[in-house]
């Protein structure tokens, strides 16, 4: 046991040696990213974006309205900005406020948020009336991330950070509540309204229906294409798509069929059926969608399904599809 477990342990080292490393070609992909990328930058970079694009269309998209004899008064909000970290103390003064100081403060490490403010009033005939615009009004705080933009040691040197009371080799991408270190655990998953696919393994098929009954058949499946779509952040509801390619058996007749399975959907459908159910029924109008007549590897593909299921109409369409 003890052989074995030296000899683990030497494997793993072995790993780490640049003679490995040297041999594999993805160790030399990820030594170039990180040789100029830090190990938080996609955290910090995240956060640029949310702040930057995310917040302030989170706050000017949403109004307030409410009504009072028979007016309606309406809240908006425009020019949103934020501002570094502060910290007003008892004798109010406000000055920077610092990593170091919020740890050893027990104080939140946050940015305030500011925005002009506009009301206005809707009479009873729909006409605009009185309006008044607050500029610079304090709408809340967030947390701030160490060392992106908006924080203080952002623009600062190894010794600059040092004389903050900083580690020059922090990383930084975590945020500091109460006095405590957070951090944020990314999240790894595919990514929304971006086309994947995958050569499917040897067992995959595609279930179709049997017209008629209540029973399904099988078909192997050679190519499976995957989109999650994503509207907006407004609308969390994410719908999820399938293309899948039947594979080729030539000893049954059969060539490959280009089958999708959309959302509310039983069972796949050939891709013309689609088409033909939005008012698309002319064949070489479907074909113009999708590649260009002089493509004749895609047509190739994609002519086997035209005439799966014999449809004409696009009433016809819509009956199959329920």
């Amino acid at each position: 046991m003890q052989t074995h477990k030296n000899e683990t342990t030497d494997d793993l080292f072995y790993l780490l040696t640049a003679e490995y490393q040297d041999q594999k070609p993805w160790w030399r992909v990820a030594k170039a990213y990180f040789d100029s990328h830090t190990l938080t930058e996609h955290q910090i970079d995240s956060y640029h974006t949310f702040m930057c694009e995310k917040l302030p269309t989170i706050i000017t998209d949403t109004e307030f309205e409410y009504s009072k004899d028979g007016s309606t008064y309406v809240v908006s909000f425009e020019n949103v900005y934020v501002k570094k970290p502060e910290f007003t103390e008892p004798s109010g003064v406000t000055r920077k406020l610092k990593p170091q100081d919020c740890r050893i403060r027990n104080l939140n490490y946050t940015c305030r948020i500011y925005t002009d403010i506009t009301r206005y009033v809707i009479d009873k005939e729909g006409k605009i009336g009185e309006s008044n615009t607050f500029s610079d009004v304090f709408i809340g705080a967030i947390p701030c991330m160490v060392l992106s933009d908006y924080c203080h040691l952002s623009t600062k040197d190894n010794y600059g950070k040092i004389k903050n009371g900083e580690c020059p080799h922090d990383p930084g991408g975590y945020f500091i509540i109460n006095g405590s270190e957070k951090v944020l655990m990314s999240q790894d998953r595919m990514a929304h309204n971006e086309i994947f696919v995958f050569k499917s393994k040897s067992k995959d098929t595609i279930k179709l229906p049997v017209p008629g009954t209540d029973k399904n058949y099988s078909l192997p499946c050679a190519w499976s294409a995957e989109v999650r779509s994503y509207s907006s952040m407004y609308e969390p509801n994410i719908s999820t798509t399938y293309l899948k390619f039947s594979r080729q058996q030539l000893d049954k007749g059969e060539d490959h069929r280009l089958y999708a399975e959309l959302p509310g959907m039983k069972a796949p459908v050939p891709w013309p059926t689609i088409f033909m159910a939005l008012g698309v029924t002319d064949k070489k109008e479907m074909i113009s969608y999708v590649c260009s007549s002089d493509d004749i590897p895609m047509l190739t593909l994609l002519l086997p399904s035209l005439d799966c299921p014999p449809l004409e109409t696009q009433q016809a369409a819509l009956n199959y599809l329920t």
